[in-house]
């Protein structure tokens, strides 16, 4: 669900990941439309760490910030 509020439009303003070896991990993702309508995504499963490596970083004003989700293509 994540994954689609982010191809509709909605921006990643915060991730939080925490993980410790033996310890459920914690993964947190809340997103804005640009209507101001936040969600909050969160999960257990380490498995589902996979998804950051398909956030792509913009640079912005100096800054970089998470944008987009950008999966790999299979031929």
């Amino acid at each position: 669900m994540m994954i689609w509020r982010v191809l509709v439009g909605a921006d990643i303003v915060s991730v939080r990941f925490d993980y410790t070896r033996g310890a459920p991990p914690q993964l947190a993702i809340v997103t804005a439309t640009p209507y101001g309508e936040r969600d909050e995504f969160r999960s257990d499963n380490l498995w589902d760490f996979r998804v950051m490596r398909h956030i792509g970083i913009l640079g912005v004003d100096g800054q970089a910030i998470l944008d987009g989700y950008y999966a790999l293509r299979h031929a």
